[in-house]
């Protein structure tokens, strides 16, 4: 097993590697963190609650203040350097420059700003592929950065809505806010509960530290399509489905989330079995995120992690997504003594499986298992395997 790829925040060394690169020291840096979601697996897009924290990994950006309108950015994982205007953007994605044109887009198009100043800056870690959500954290890293530059004030909520810009409107996909909101909101050591709805969020400590950590299957590029979009348009005809049924026939996409479970209850004989199965997961999840929140709080361990154990399987048998590598990789976590529970991150067509560690059990014991076991089965994944005890941090900053 390897050591983790993942990249620790640090100001200090960004600065240090900026002003190595150009001569100079930079204006700022943000640390935009990754994130972990133990549970609330498929439903943000669905208007449902989350909890998660963020991370003391992720995307250090140090950058300097331009007085026109370039954009220059070298990326330390790629080794690759670009550079664009801010006046002249591509109206389509142009891989790991797109999310910093889709920023630019997202600011001229969601505040009142039609000049933006530009940026030198070095892209510290992304490009993961773990399903930590590099992408928002790159996203949000850029959107911190121009706005700083450009003297804009933002909101944590505009913040998110200016990177859902990025992901839904330029990028194309049907998420929801789940990690964005998880990546700018968290709060050292706490789990954050998020409505996704309105971005609403409450925090919450527990007694005792939980220890949860993530090991990467191997796999950065999905074995299987993900069918992320899919499943998000098969979640919301369900929705309508259900609302046809109860009386709520809105012109407006309807989402699980505006529906109760007695509504779903009341409305199941007229679901077909994609609709069952992905109105019944959504259900499912919301019980055991309102579950979840009362066994951290009371530090009950082994009952979280049965929860999380839940989730995967109602991933993968409800929501049906999962690539058998992940998905076996799952099954034998949650099979180690001392393991509380474990589900995959994302929708686990590659990336990373999140744990809970039982009390006094050290994260050794996870990675001889999956050694001996994943190794045996997956050998061309293996090599590619590492695992890191997560410590739950604050989130996006400018420092």
């Amino acid at each position: 097993m390897q050591e983790p790829a993942v990249v620790e925040l640090d100001a200090a060394h960004g600065r240090q590697v900026f002003a190595e690169r150009h001569g100079v020291a930079p204006s700022n840096v943000v640390l935009a963190p990754y994130r972990i979601c133990p549970l609330g697996a498929h439903v943000d897009h669905q208007y449902g609650a989350v909890v998660a924290g963020a991370l003391d990994v992720g995307i250090t950006l140090p950058f300097r203040v331009r007085q026109d309108d370039q954009i220059n950015l070298y990326s330390s994982v790629f080794g690759e350097e670009v550079s664009f205007s801010t006046s002249e953007l591509s109206p389509a994605p142009q891989g790991w420059l797109s999310y910093a044109q889709g920023a630019v887009l997202a600011l001229k198009d969601l505040t009142e700003i039609d000049f933006v100043k530009g940026i030198d800056a070095i892209v510290i870690g992304g490009g993961m592929g773990t399903g930590l959500s590099s992408s928002a954290a790159v996203g949000i890293a850029y959107l911190i950065g121009l706005a700083a530059a450009n003297d804009l004030q933002l909101s944590e909520k505009k913040l998110i809505q200016l990177d859902a810009f990025i992901e839904q409107q330029y990028l194309g996909l049907k998420n929801g806010t789940l990690d964005p909101a998880a990546i700018v909101f968290s709060k050292d050591g706490q789990l954050t509960e998020i409505e996704t709805r309105f971005n609403a969020v409450k925090f919450h400590e527990a007694p005792t530290k939980s220890r949860f950590f993530t090991i990467f299957s191997g796999i950065a590029q999905a074995l299987t399509p993900a069918n992320y979009n899919l499943r998000v348009q098969e979640s919301w005809h369900a929705a309508t489905l259900i609302g046809a049924h109860v009386g709520n026939e809105s012109e407006d996409q309807l989402r699980l989330g505006d529906f109760s479970g007695e509504d779903f209850l009341r409305a199941e004989s007229v679901l077909d079995e994609v609709s069952w199965k992905r109105a019944r997961h959504f259900y499912s999840e919301t019980d055991r995120v309102r579950a979840s929140i009362g066994t951290w709080t009371r530090g009950e361990i082994d009952e979280l992690g049965q929860l999380m154990s839940e989730s995967a399987s109602s991933s993968m048998d409800l929501y049906e997504c999962g690539a058998t590598p992940v998905k076996d990789l799952v099954s034998i976590i949650n099979e180690v003594d001392g393991v509380a529970g474990a589900r995959f991150c994302g929708p686990g067509f590659r990336g990373c499986c999140v744990g809970l560690l039982e009390t006094g059990v050290e994260l050794d014991a996870v990675v001889a298992a999956v050694d001996r076991q994943y190794s045996a089965k997956y050998p061309d994944l293996a090599e590619k395997v590492w695992a890191r005890e997560c410590v739950i941090s604050d989130g996006a900053r400018l420092v």
